[in-house]
């Protein structure tokens, strides 16, 4: 390989290795058998182009650059869903999300908030979370191609509870969660497809004291759903 394809190649397996988990230089470095000289480089150069970026605990992250390339090329997804996000939001009077998957983490794209409720759920975009965990990652990972599946269910502490989860929300057609993510959160969200394959989810997040059953938010999630694959 040339030697300018392998600096690509090396700064791309590390974009990669950060989406899987944040990390120290080190750590990225060990995790990818590379020098702590050249992760050290790439991690240095992609950070001056926003690719990463590096939190309050000196762990690399994904930074808003990756972001805003992702948001670009979802403007179709973005285009066609905004408006049912409104609707959906309207229609329950709770916060409405669209979320892509981005490796096996769900990344919220987008979220309409209604305005009727004092209290109310902010699922910020950017906000990103193992795909496994929570409504809006099981809608999409349910569908997802088998060695995702595998993938996250070998993180999992029960991959077979996880395994079996999956066959639920494949059999009911959309996902629900209850205090996963955050304690008193809920949610639902079904899978959104384009020529066959699952590009996203879209569904609420609400407050579990309301909704201490999300399966109640299924018909109009689905609907909404229904509508946005019908668009893509």
């Amino acid at each position: 390989m040339a030697e300018g394809s392998k600096t690509v190649d090396q700064a791309l397996r590390l974009l990669k290795e950060i989406g899987r988990g944040s990390g120290t230089v080190s750590e990225l470095g060990t995790r990818l058998e590379l020098p702590r000289t050249v992760a050290n480089r790439l991690i240095t150069t992609l950070h001056e182009h926003g690719f990463v970026r590096r939190g309050h605990d000196g762990r690399f992250v994904l930074g808003e650059t990756l972001f805003a390339i992702a948001s670009d090329a979802d403007s179709r997804l973005r285009e066609v869903c905004l408006p049912l996000l409104r609707d959906l939001a309207a229609r329950t009077d709770e916060t409405a999300v669209l979320t892509v998957g981005d490796g096996d983490h769900a990344v919220a794209l987008d979220q309409h908030r209604a305005g009727a409720h004092l209290i109310a759920i902010d699922y910020r975009p950017g906000t990103r979370h193992p795909m496994a965990q929570a409504a809006a990652g099981r809608a999409i990972l349910a569908w997802s191609p088998r060695r995702l599946i595998d993938r996250c269910a070998a993180r999992e502490a029960d991959p077979g509870a996880l395994r079996a989860e999956l066959d639920r929300v494949r059999a009911a057609g959309y996902a629900v969660s209850v205090n996963e993510l955050q304690a008193g959160v809920a949610g639902a969200s079904a899978p959104l497809f384009h020529n066959g394959r699952v590009v996203a989810s879209i569904g609420l997040v609400v407050p579990a004291q309301r909704w201490p059953d999300p399966a109640l938010l299924a018909e109009p999630v689905l609907a909404a759903a229904r509508s946005a694959s019908a668009g893509l």
